[in-house]
């Protein structure tokens, strides 16, 4: 299971973003929660306002604040319709995409346009190497940060497994009117606490 915790209104990217809570274990975690404030032009260089060059797919598409990570997926993504003439499917476009006959998906298999794949990694790999250019991501004037502390034990333990399973197998025999489970593996549970 990955966990994330944001702003309601920041898009999350759990593929960059939170940690993982493995099955088998108990995972402790503790949050903090830090407003930073940074200055604009001419004493900083922060996002203020919509005052950027780069399309704002995911403002458009989910109603969410601006955010770096989601400038910079967004210029990817505008970098891919230029040069590849297709939208990444990984990433939303633009509002008015379903209407429109000029921009299709890319065909990341390349069964239809065989083009399509090798200019995806190009245009990855220019995205990565920061190598896009007139990207005007910096960071935003106001953000809250979370910080996270994370700590994990085996759990159950090995003396009270037997004794948890028979008791989840009690309550799940009632609930499910007879229906025991037999193969219950205390290996694919798993624990959270947040504190």
């Amino acid at each position: 299971m990955r966990v994330v915790l944001h702003n309601q209104h920041i898009m999350p990217f759990p593929d960059d973003e939170g940690f993982n809570i493995p099955p088998g274990m108990l995972t402790a975690a503790g949050f903090t929660m830090r407003y930073i404030r940074r200055l604009p032009h001419p004493h900083g260089d922060c996002h203020l306002d919509n005052n950027t060059n780069v399309p704002q797919y995911y403002q458009e598409s989910f109603g969410v604040d601006y955010s770096m990570k989601v400038c910079e997926r967004s210029c990817y993504q505008s970098w891919v319709i230029i040069t590849c003439n297709c939208l990444d499917p990984s990433y939303p476009g633009p509002p008015d995409f379903d209407d429109s006959e000029h921009i299709r998906n890319c065909d990341v298999m390349g069964g239809h346009y065989p083009e399509d794949p090798d200019c995806l990694k190009r245009t990855e790999r220019l995205f990565a190497d920061n190598a896009l250019g007139d990207c005007e991501c910096t960071q935003p004037c106001r953000e809250k940060e979370f910080r996270v502390s994370v700590s994990s034990s085996l759990w159950p333990a090995n003396k009270y497994d037997k004794e948890l399973a028979d008791k989840i197998r009690d309550i799940e025999s009632s609930s499910n009117h007879g229906n025991d489970q037999q193969g219950m593996n205390t290996h694919e549970w798993l624990m959270k606490r947040v504190y």
